[in-house]
């Protein structure tokens, strides 16, 4: 009976998977719902099996806090703690319903884990990194339509361009890795049309902090390049490839007239979007020193905005009224104060590093799809670092789903190499 019930829990989580990336850049309703579906079947197959988990090791941490400790490694320690801050943040906010409503987000960090534990082996892999691809391009060719009949700004199927435009560019960064350093031939070919229809769609956007975020994607993935050769391929063609992609990209954002003006004004401190964003961050100082310790809570913050921003803006900034601070680690500060911050900024550097690890412990023997995916992963998160210096696209649940998964798919490429080069012994 027992390995009936794994059977069944184990095909099932197959297919929410499948699910779940099919609709990471379709619909937000159902990636949720097949996370939570997933999600659900796992804690059931922790709950009848001896499979190491994240929730097995929370379990253990009660009877054994010892043993538990010691299988806690930075990553799950960077999750733990940003999410015990946002329950403080939520006790202590300015509207604790609100907040504990908020909170349900936190538990979209467990997608790393669900996607690191459950991609069966590579094969799958490159299926499940195929089907978003192909469904990001339909997406992609929606907002090249929209942008044809005049809509000024591409959203895709997204309600506004920037949830459309971060969803890009990690996808971006996949299927250009896809592209330079494992596909042949005819595959070849498909992901290179597939990843110009994507970029002409991020283009077509006009989200500048998102054009950034490619660039550092791209550079991202120019560095990496130069610190490993891969299998079969020489360094000048490995590190020459993102550099001629960056050249590219800068004839488009630069050349096409109406390109040129909005790239150009993204140092332009007079631009009124420009504007309110340094006067919200020159303000921020004084809301953390109100609310230094766990900040004013997981809440909406147009009454922050109301109190703090509006009072003092210059007459041709009074039409804005926001409710985020347009920086992901200034959102964080002010929603989760000091504490919030300093746990938010140990998760990221437990993400980079545990990636950058994973990337430097993949043999040089291993299969090049190991490395080819690897180099897609990391630029991902410094892409949208880097937009999210710009954008609050931390509070955008598509993105951080998607986001997510590409940390999840290093997790799994490291079990998976670990796997294939165990049984080669």
């Amino acid at each position: 009976m027992k390995d009936k019930v794994l059977l069944i829990t184990d095909k099932g989580i197959a297919l929410s998977l499948l699910g779940f990336v099919a609709s990471l850049p379709v619909s937000i309703t159902a990636t949720q719902g097949f996370f939570l579906l997933g999600l659900l079947l796992w804690i059931v197959k922790s709950a009848i099996s001896d499979q190491q988990s994240v929730f097995s090791i929370l379990q253990s941490a009660i009877g054994n806090r010892q043993s538990a400790i010691k299988k806690m490694d930075g990553l799950k320690w960077g999750i733990l703690l940003f999410f015990l801050a946002g329950i403080l943040s939520t006790i202590f906010s300015m509207d604790p319903q609100q907040s504990l409503f908020e909170l349900r987000n936190f538990v979209f960090l467990l997608i790393v884990y669900f996607v690191g534990n459950h991609v069966r082996g590579i094969g799958e892999l490159k299926k499940l990194l195929h089907l978003l691809i192909s469904f990001s391009t339909l997406t992609a060719l929606i907002g090249i339509g929209q942008a044809l009949l005049g809509i000024d700004r591409a959203v895709g199927p997204q309600a506004i361009p920037q949830t459309f435009s971060e969803i890009l560019i990690l996808v971006l960064s996949l299927t250009w890795s896809l592209v330079l350093y494992y596909a042949k031939g005819k595959e070849q070919m498909i992901l290179f049309i597939e990843a110009v229809l994507l970029s002409t769609a991020l283009v077509l956007t006009y989200t500048r902090g998102a054009w950034l975020g490619l660039f550092a994607t791209l550079g991202t993935l120019f560095l990496l390049c130069l610190k490993k050769r891969l299998p079969g391929m020489s360094l000048l063609r490995q590190a020459g490839m993102p550099v001629l992609l960056i050249f590219l990209y800068l004839l488009v954002f630069f050349f096409p007239r109406p390109v040129a003006e909005r790239t150009q004004s993204i140092g332009d401190v007079e631009d009124s979007s420009n504007a309110i964003r340094l006067f919200m961050w020159k303000k921020s100082p004084e809301i953390l020193q109100d609310y230094p310790i766990t900040g004013v809570g997981l809440i909406d913050l147009i009454p922050i905005y109301d109190l703090y921003i509006a009072p003092e803006t210059s007459p041709n900034l009074k039409h804005f009224r926001l409710g985020h601070f347009h920086n992901n680690f200034i959102q964080v500060m002010v929603q989760m104060g000091l504490l919030g911050l300093t746990t938010f900024l140990f998760l990221w550097f437990n993400i980079i590093r545990r990636e950058y690890k994973i990337f430097c412990q993949i043999h040089h023997s291993s299969f090049i799809i190991h490395h080819s995916i690897l180099l897609g992963t990391l630029p991902a998160v410094a892409g949208f670092l880097v937009s999210g210096l710009f954008e609050y696209n931390f509070g955008d649940s598509e993105v951080v789903m998607l986001l997510f998964f590409t940390v999840g798919i290093a997790l799994a490429v490291e079990r998976i190499n670990n796997h294939e080069q165990s049984n080669r012994l």
